[in-house]
Parts: C-alpha cells; sequence; structure tokens
C-alpha cells in the first residue's frame, strides 16, 4: 500500500465507530482513497511522537482529533506519477477539506493553506479490522467537538456533493463566523453573521425572482418589456431592481422579501425581525468604530454572549427563509459520554 501523508497544524475531529470502513472513495481522484485516522498508529510510515489511538469514548465509537489526513493507493505507476505531479493531490485534499467542512459544520476544520507539508511512503497491507483500544471507563466531551466530528456518514455525503461542489457564500459566511467565535474573535464573528444573514437572504430572493421568470409566471412581479436601440425586446421588473439596489438591510428581509417571496419577516415574526436588525445595527457599529443603527436599537455586546446571540439570530433566519440551519453552535460545554 502507498501513501501520501498531509500534516497540518491545526486538528480535525473524528468520530468513528470501529466497524465503518478504513477507506473512503474521493470524489474526484480515481484510484486513492482516504485512509481511516484511526489506522494511522499502526502504520510505521506515519508515526510520529504525538500520533496517538482514538479512545474508544463509548464502545464502539472512537472519537479523537487528528493532525494528519493520509491518502492511500494500490496502484504504483498512480503513487509514481503523484510524487512527479503532486499538485493532483494538493487539490484532491482541499477539495476534501472544503466538502468535510460544509458537511460536518466543523468551522475550524484546516484547510489546504494550513498544511504544513506531505510525504509520500510505503506500507505493508492494511488491519483488517479497525485497531482495539480499552474503552475509556468514564468521560466527558466537548459538546462542539463531539457534535462536529468527522463521521463516516458525512465522508460519505461530503463525497455524494456535485463534482463540482461550491458552497454557498451565505454558509461559508455562517462557518467563519463560528470559526472566529472558537478563535475568540467576537467582533469578526459577529461581522460575519451579519454578512451571512444579509447573504442568505439575497440569495434566497435573488434565486425565487429567476425560478418564477423562468417560468413565465410573471404577474406577481412589475416586468416590462424595453425596446432596444440596436432592435429586440428586453424585459426588465423596475421594481425589483429598485428595491434590490437599496443598501437598506431592513428593506431586504421587510419590503423586497414580501415582492418576491410574498412573505415580510415584520409581518410574520417581529421578535426575529428586532434581532435581525439589531444584529445588522451591530454589524455597522463595529464597521463604523460607533456609528449605529440608530438610537432606538441596542446592539449587541462584543463579547461571547453577543457573539452567541448573533449566530443564533443568523441560524433562525435561515431557518425562516427555508435554507439549511442544522450548523453545531459553538458550545464549549462538556457533557457525558
Amino acid at each position: 500500500m502507498f501513501l501520501a501523508r498531509f500534516q497540518f497544524n491545526v486538528p480535525l475531529w473524528w468520530k468513528l465507530r470501529v466497524e465503518d470502513p478504513l477507506l473512503f472513495a474521493l470524489p474526484k481522484t480515481e484510484g486513492w482513497s482516504l485512509l481511516s485516522p484511526i489506522c494511522y498508529p499502526c502504520l510505521t510510515s506515519l508515526r510520529r511522537p504525538e500520533t496517538h489511538e482514538f479512545p474508544e469514548v463509548v464502545p464502539g465509537v472512537k472519537f479523537g482529533p487528528s493532525a494528519e489526513i493520509a491518502l492511500a493507493t494500490s496502484d504504483e505507476s498512480r503513487f509514481k506519477n503523484a510524487t512527479k505531479h503532486p499538485k493532483l493531490l494538493e487539490d484532491a485534499v482541499g477539495d476534501l477539506l472544503l466538502r468535510l467542512r460544509h458537511a460536518t459544520g466543523q468551522a475550524d476544520m484546516p484547510k489546504l493553506s494550513s498544511c504544513m507539508g506531505y510525504f509520500f511512503g510505503e506500507e505493508a497491507d492494511l488491519p483488517k479490522n479497525a485497531p482495539s483500544a480499552s474503552p475509556l471507563i468514564r468521560g466527558y466531551v466537548q459538546k462542539y467537538r463531539w457534535s462536529s466530528a468527522v463521521t463516516a456518514e458525512h465522508v460519505h455525503a461530503a463525497v455524494k456533493l456535485d463534482r463540482d461542489f461550491v458552497p454557498l457564500t451565505h454558509e461559508v459566511m455562517l462557518l467563519d463566523a463560528l470559526a472566529a467565535h472558537r478563535a475568540s474573535d467576537y467582533a469578526s464573528s459577529i461581522l460575519y453573521a451579519a454578512v451571512s444573514a444579509e447573504g442568505a437572504f439575497g440569495f434566497a430572493i435573488d434565486r425565487e425572482h429567476r425560478r418564477v421568470l423562468a417560468s413565465h409566471a410573471n404577474d406577481r412581479f412589475r416586468i416590462i418589456g424595453l425596446n432596444q436601440a440596436g432592435g429586440g425586446l428586453i424585459h426588465k421588473d423596475p421594481v425589483y431592481e429598485r428595491l434590490r439596489s437599496k443598501q437598506d438591510f431592513g428593506v431586504l428581509i421587510h419590503e423586497l422579501s414580501l415582492y418576491v417571496l410574498r412573505r415580510s419577516l415584520l409581518a410574520e415574526d417581529e421578535a426575529l425581525y428586532q434581532q435581525a436588525k439589531r444584529l445588522y445595527a451591530t454589524r455597522n457599529r463595529i464597521v463604523h468604530v460607533g456609528g449605529g443603527g440608530g438610537k432606538a436599537i441596542t446592539p449587541f455586546p462584543v463579547d461571547a454572549a453577543g457573539s452567541i446571540a448573533a449566530l443564533k439570530t443568523c441560524l433562525a433566519l435561515f431557518s425562516w427563509l427555508g435554507e439549511r440551519a442544522d450548523f453545531v453552535l459553538p458550545d464549549v460545554q462538556f457533557e457525558s459520554v
């Protein structure tokens, strides 16, 4: 078995069952597989002083961090080609991490830019089963780490995403907000949450407007035809374009939403509407160094509590829009396993 080992300055957290496969297919790289990290302590070509066995925190479930990703192939010609043209595997690892971050919500997962280096080696055959380890008698794990750890199901889901998968911008910004909170950068966390919320509304509204126009069900919009100088006719929606061009978050979540989605956050959930306005007022205060969203709106405090409130508001807005909202909040409390 031939291996390529990528080492990072921050770890991925994993939660794997002992019966899970030891090799996982990769999305776009034929002939290479992801090697399960619970095998790493058994591999002489991967062993380093800090490499350790994953504890079996509950019967049959191994949990822990790994600052490495190993790709494996049994094809010597592919291995030799990769040593001469390593960009192929760099792209494969970068793409895998992007997909896993999206699938798990593990926001502080390493990126390819945090890879310190990668090395090639040869290993004897893999063990047929996951290495055994004595189960812990009792333990406590951080809720966020446990809930966002990579599972075999996450790997399979990541592989099934579109071949040219690109995560939605507002979801990327939310993950960046979660990562900033984990790093105690609460100002950035709130900023990213506000940008994410605004982006989610813009995305949902633009998508619906395009969908209705494409279906030719234009009676709900104010579509007009304009003659062009060179001949021909172009259709425009001046009401939509005027509202969409306004740099006003309140218009986006109320008037424009009502016009396109036929739903208004203000009308349906005034409490959430006020929280959304508060989120954006906090964003303005941070960006404009003390400027703000008006005396009537009290911004969130720029601290851990304010950051969590901003993240919860952003996820509630995702849910209201019908967007994915199952991202894990960065809870640092511990729970018994």
